[in-house]
């Protein structure tokens, strides 16, 4: 049997981390079978209807991590994308805070503390993510329980494992999340925008992160058009085609970073985006 390196969760000074091991190819297909067979739904009439604010049922996929820390009040901050019944993508940093716990999940819009509460069972950052230049900054988190599929609430495709590093360069994709709050209060507001992904090497000159390692691509960059600033694990997204007709978006990448002033994004400086693809194996293999 082909055998292919994998990684499995572990417990380590009480959080869950990747660990490299081996994993044959006929388990990794079984791993397959965790993704949706239906997946990003997608209305192609909300393209075109020119708003900044998303429908009811749209980008069903979204959500916001609910924290909490001491005997304070539940606070959300961080944006987590719905892959499966079970499973949420994250940026690493926003499950490994020093003080906040990552507790739960809620979903739908519109979102109020009412809604239906989806607590965490594991959380997962990877192994290697670095706090400092923000590398392989994604977490997996599975919930206790199933989420309740419905026109409000649905996941979205993962990304094709065969995406090339510089394929969306100089395109104009889809971005949506909750609006940025530095207060990390409950604000429902979820939004939408259109960004440009420039050449990696444009991205590389315009860094804030002077130590960020150039030679690894599994990070890209986009500019946000509409002066909006997003949520950390927002979501960009592209989409399927069948026969020249759009039918369903994925995940391309969750937003990492990047410099935030007075609600804004700073301008002319890009935000920086954990690509999904590059870990799509990782993913799979990890929802168990």
């Amino acid at each position: 049997m082909n055998r292919v390196p994998y990684y499995v969760s572990v417990l380590l000074n009480g959080i869950v981390l990747f660990e490299l091991l081996s994993f044959n190819g006929e388990a990794l297909a079984q791993q397959q079978s965790q993704l949706p067979q239906e997946c990003g739904k997608l209305n192609e009439t909300l393209f075109y209807n020119g708003q900044t604010e998303t429908a009811l049922n749209e980008y069903p996929w979204l959500g916001l991590l609910g924290y909490k820390e001491g005997n304070s009040a539940i606070s959300y901050d961080c944006v987590a994308v719905l892959i499966s019944q079970r499973y949420i993508i994250v940026p690493a940093h926003c499950i490994t805070y020093s003080k906040a716990n990552a507790l739960s999940v809620v979903f739908g819009k519109p979102l109020t503390p009412s809604e239906k509460v989806y607590y965490l069972e594991e959380i997962v950052p990877h192994f290697q993510y670095n706090q400092n230049t923000y590398m392989n900054d994604i977490g997996l988190a599975k919930l206790k329980e199933n989420v309740e599929f419905s026109d409000y609430v649905q996941p979205i495709c993962l990304a094709p494992s065969n995406g090339q590093t510089d394929q969306y360069i100089g395109q104009r994709l889809e971005l949506a999340g909750y609006v940025h709050n530095q207060e990390r209060v409950f604000i429902n507001t979820r939004i939408k925008a259109f960004v440009h992904s420039p050449s990696y090497e444009y991205c590389n000159e315009h860094r804030i992160i002077r130590s960020f390692d150039s030679s690894n691509k599994s990070q890209m960059c986009a500019y946000i058009l509409g002066g909006r600033a997003f949520r950390s694990g927002s979501a960009v997204m592209g989409v399927n085609l069948i026969d020249g007709q759009p039918k369903s978006f994925y995940l391309i990448g969750i937003l990492s970073f990047g410099e935030i002033k007075d609600h804004h994004p700073v301008l002319n400086r890009p935000m920086w985006f954990q690509r999904i693809a590059p870990f799509r194996d990782l993913i799979i293999q990890n929802m168990i």
